[in-house]
């Protein structure tokens, strides 16, 4: 984990001594309260916990684990998030109906994998018989691009891949799971044929795996960097994206202040493991880069105050010099080169996500414990604040992930204590 997470994880050391509560809704529905601001809005970065803006935006339900939430995914259908957590589960919900579906492990024994918390009730094991193994934290997690078929993949602290079937709400089935033997395991991306599987983290390399969506096997084809040789990352990687318009194509973001492009079609050999580009000045400290649809743009978020948000125009991409960013902005959204900003407010972003229609952008910050949305202008260059997501306990804790579905109409946030948040962003769109 990179170590602005694991800081607020050491407080969270006492995990569960049994079952979530089959009792409680998985989501605890509350109103929210708007922000107020001017007719203009801001028109400076605020020292404020929450950027001074009007939002209408209802503060969705959310359940808190007591266990920190480290990673959101919205199935490619936008009816599921996935969520992983430090207490070794991966959480599966209905984004309609608001309820959690599946309770998911690579480290329980088979015979309690199999049961499901669906509707406030557990099949597969009885509760009173079930009690919570020693678990590994879940890092990170992925949806098949597949808008018929819910397969779902994670990996976790100690190296280990898995993947799920979860089409059906009764009955979730564990396809595949390998422990890869390289340590943990942060960062993962399929491409969009499905074809491949990107996996990333404290070894530095990238290792590209065949799979097979039928079966769902996966196969360790060949790895792509050398930290020994200084080709690639030169520590953990923290962050992987496959390009949507290119099967070949991935970037990756590490703890050295790089974000590196790869191109799986580039040279022979050796050749074959160098990075294609690098981008220059990011500090991205999560799950936080995302390609734009057509695979020219790239946005990174850093974890600092100072143009946190950044987006590369990767049609000017070279091989022989960094790329440096075509826009930044700080996290009240405020251009870099605002002469009004007041140096060094900012959430320090976490992770961050970007819709395929590249209207909405999303992203979770630690310094005041605050998810904010984006909307991004097409017609013209600049981003505008439409929404915030505080965290339920804002002291000692952080918003640790973020996540937006495809279609741009959902939003979700997860915190250090645990919560999960869902916010509805159709009305925006």
């Amino acid at each position: 984990l990179c170590g602005s997470a694991m800081s607020v994880a050491r407080g969270l050391r006492r995990l569960h001594s049994g079952a979530d509560d089959p009792s409680a809704p998985t989501f605890a529905a509350r109103p929210g309260a708007p922000h107020s601001a001017g007719a203009d809005g801001p028109r400076r970065r605020h020292r404020a916990t929450t950027v001074g803006i009007s939002t209408d935006i209802q503060s969705p339900g959310h359940k808190a684990y007591d266990s920190a939430c480290f990673a959101l995914r919205f199935s490619p259908c936008g009816t599921r998030l996935a969520g992983g957590f430090f207490d070794g589960c991966v959480r599966v919900f209905h984004t309609g109906s608001q309820r959690q579906l599946h309770r998911l492990s690579l480290t329980e024994a088979p015979a309690q994998a199999a049961g499901a918390h669906v509707a406030g009730t557990w099949t597969g094991f009885a509760v009173e018989d079930w009690k919570m193994p020693d678990m590994d934290a879940v890092t990170n997690l992925r949806w098949v691009p597949d808008d018929q078929q819910l397969l779902l993949a994670a990996v976790d602290i100690s190296g280990t891949v898995g993947m799920w079937d979860v089409s059906s709400e009764a009955s979730p089935r564990l396809v595949s799971k390998a422990a890869m033997g390289s340590g943990e395991l942060t960062a993962m991306t399929f491409t969009e044929d499905r074809g491949k599987l990107f996996l990333a983290g404290l070894d530095s390399t990238i290792k590209v795996c065949d799979f097979a969506q039928g079966s769902g096997d996966l196969r360790l084809a060949y790895t792509l960097g050398s930290r020994l040789s200084g080709e690639g990352h030169l520590g953990k990687v923290l962050g992987l994206a496959a390009d949507p318009s290119s099967p070949s194509v991935v970037a990756s973001a590490g703890l050295d202040r790089r974000v590196c492009l790869w191109d799986i079609r580039a040279g022979r050999g050796r050749r074959r493991h160098l990075p294609v580009g690098c981008l220059r000045g990011t500090e991205v400290a999560g799950d936080s880069i995302a390609f734009s649809a057509d695979g020219r743009m790239l946005f990174a978020a850093s974890h600092r105050s100072l143009d946190a948000l950044q987006f590369f125009d990767l049609r000017q991409l070279s091989a022989q010099m960094p790329l440096s960013a075509s826009e930044s902005y700080a996290w009240d959204a405020s251009p870099s080169e605002d002469e009004d900003g007041v140096p060094g407010f900012g959430c320090m972003p976490l992770s961050a996500g970007w819709d395929r229609n590249n209207r909405i952008i999303v992203a979770a910050g630690e310094k005041d414990a605050l998810g904010l949305v984006y909307r991004r202008r097409l017609d013209e260059v600049g981003l505008e604040v439409i929404g915030t997501a505080p965290l339920a306990a804002r002291r000692g804790g952080a918003m640790l992930a973020a996540a937006v579905a495809d279609a741009g109409h959902l939003a979700a946030f997860g915190g250090s204590d645990g919560t999960v948040q869902i916010v509805d962003l159709s009305k925006f769109n």
